[in-house]
């Protein structure tokens, strides 16, 4: 028998983990429904860290050229109908109020993103990722994974984390790092030239100029003058 090689998309294993945590949130509520900030606050936490670990997992999984980008897309939707059932027995302001980390670290170990922020954000930005990969490989790709998003209603979250065409063309800051005072925007650091004029096309889809298929016809990006 082969040895076990873990599969960043095997849905079942995770989905098993994600009830196991929101089991446990669940019994944290019962216990003091009103007592939102000692007791739901971390169980809470401990499902979305959950999440997070598995997002470094798959976006490491979706740089790979034989990827499953639709699997990877029902993983990250998985993750949000548990958001989802979070919402439903959550306290309001733990809910709305909390911020969680998700760290990215690539093969090398270099951070990819590194934040604070709502769930939300943190599916968003997955989502943003995936976008520009797909939007990169193949139109019928780039559909698919667009669709779902819309579904979701993320569209907006996901607009809002691709720069303005006129930025990408200039160059990604060099300077927009982790290290920087405040967290970057973005977190588009590592994108190459190809992820770039992905991310333009997705942006002119989004304003209403339609998606260039025509790779040939676009301008190159520049090194950042």
């Amino acid at each position: 028998m082969p040895p076990y090689k873990y599969d960043p998309t095997e849905y079942k294993l995770h989905e098993v983990k994600l009830e196991r945590d929101l089991e446990r949130f669940q019994r944290a509520v019962d216990e003091d429904p009103r007592d939102a900030a000692e007791v739901q606050g971390p169980a809470l936490g401990d499902v979305y860290g959950t999440m997070t670990d598995w997002f470094k997992d798959l976006w490491n999984y979706m740089k790979e050229d034989s990827a499953d980008l639709q699997q990877i897309s029902n993983c990250l939707c998985l993750c949000f109908d548990n958001v989802r059932s979070t919402k439903y027995y959550a306290h309001p302001d733990v809910f709305s109020d909390g911020v969680y980390p998700c760290r990215i670290t690539d093969a090398n170990g270099r951070v990819i993103y590194d934040d604070w922020e709502g769930i939300r954000h943190h599916l968003a930005w997955m989502y943003r990722e995936l976008s520009v990969v797909a939007a990169h490989q193949s139109v019928g790709d780039w559909d698919e994974i667009r669709w779902e998003i819309e579904r979701l209603g993320l569209q907006e979250e996901v607009k809002a984390l691709i720069r303005p065409k006129e930025e990408l063309e200039r160059g990604l800051p060099a300077a927009e790092t982790s290290k920087s005072r405040y967290p970057p925007k973005f977190w588009d650091g590592h994108w190459d030239e190809a992820m770039v004029k992905a991310a333009i096309r997705i942006y002119g889809f989004y304003n209403g100029e339609g998606f260039d298929e025509d790779e040939e016809g676009e301008e190159d990006v520049e090194d950042g003058e």
